[in-house]
């Protein structure tokens, strides 16, 4: 049971890098430049900012 779960973390934590990874993808298309992400999971934390 331990070893499912990890895995169901992992898939969520690789859609939820993947999502974001998509809106800096909008970002830039709409306003240029690159984007920069960071994702906190501990502080409930995300941050994207134009680089």
């Amino acid at each position: 049971m331990a070893a499912e779960a990890t895995t169901k973390a992992k898939a969520k934590l690789a859609e939820i890098e993947l999502a974001a990874k998509y809106v800096a993808y909008l970002m830039e298309g709409l306003h240029g430049g690159d984007w920069r992400i960071k994702i906190d999971h501990r502080l409930g934390f995300v941050l994207m900012v134009g680089k």
